[in-house]
């Protein structure tokens, strides 16, 4: 039992300090499991992005789509909200120019 007096959560129910505690390391522990995902995914994108750039430039295009960017952007802007596009540059240049 807590010493402490139970608090309401947001949505209305008591919760002891002590179990607050131990959901918060909880939690924790699946978003660091979804940062490691997100890294590796990030990693998979910029390699995939990297071969698209090698191919288009093999055949003498360009290694850039500014419109495949803005795509991208639009998609992420969409998805994600008022910070997607920000989310998709900082993407999009994580996986630029490592050819």
């Amino acid at each position: 039992m807590s010493t402490t007096a139970d608090k309401p959560t947001p949505t209305g129910e008591a919760v002891s300090a002590e179990d607050a505690a131990t959901e918060i390391g909880e939690l924790r522990v699946r978003i660091d499991a979804v940062d490691d995902e997100i890294i590796r995914l990030i990693q998979e994108r910029r390699a995939l992005s990297n071969q698209v750039g090698r191919l288009r430039a093999s055949v003498g295009g360009p290694r850039l789509s500014i419109g495949r960017e803005h795509q991208i952007m639009g998609k992420f802007a969409n998805e994600i909200g008022t910070y997607g596009s920000q989310v998709a540059l900082l993407l999009l240049k994580i996986s630029r120019g490592r050819m």
